[in-house]
């Protein structure tokens, strides 16, 4: 799992128009999900797998219903890493792959930095320790607003970034380097 460090991080949120008038490309919030799971977790465990699917499935929905995406338009996937198997999860529920299939999805370089799923290129939770997914979040901007140098995905356009479990305090939220 990750390791706890001494971390802060500010985003600044304003208007297309106002943003417009900065020096680095705006960056654009596209649709949020959260979790709506309120399912007993027993202390010191993550619950029951078909909690996790159920929650992540609904939160692929909504976010679905409020922006048209699918797993193919995203170019810079930075899914929460705080403790590994949760990669799998958010795979498995985004869609990425099929629910049991996200080890197969991971293999042959498909995730590497120049890998045609470049997971985590920032480095996530597991690199940068626990911030709580706001590395995934800030790695997108950076991304997406050309800014992040040697790691640069060429091309990326949208960007998703998880956080947590899908069924304790799971969000996504789904970015794009294009207002519409």
């Amino acid at each position: 799992n990750d390791i706890p460090v001494d971390a802060s991080v500010s985003f600044i949120i304003t208007s297309a128009e106002r943003a417009a008038d900065l020096r680095h490309p705006a960056v654009f919030v596209t649709a949020w999900a959260e979790t709506k799971s309120s399912r007993p977790v027993p202390p010191g465990t993550f619950g029951p797998l078909d909690y996790h699917y159920e929650a992540g499935f609904d939160i692929r929905q909504r976010l679905r219903q409020r922006s048209g995406w699918r797993p193919d338009d995203i170019d810079v996937p930075q899914l929460y890493d705080g403790f590994t198997p949760l990669v799998y999860l958010w795979l498995e529920t985004m869609g990425f792959c099929r629910v049991g299939e996200a080890w197969e999805f991971i293999q042959d370089g498909r995730i590497a930095a120049d890998g045609s799923f470049p997971l985590l290129s920032g480095g996530g939770s597991q690199g940068w320790g626990r911030i709580h997914g706001v590395q995934q979040i800030l790695e997108c901007y950076l991304q997406l607003s050309r800014r992040a140098e040697g790691r640069q995905i060429p091309h990326a356009e949208t960007g998703l970034s998880t956080f947590a479990t899908p069924i304790n305090e799971g969000m996504a939220i789904l970015f794009s380097a294009r207002e519409d």
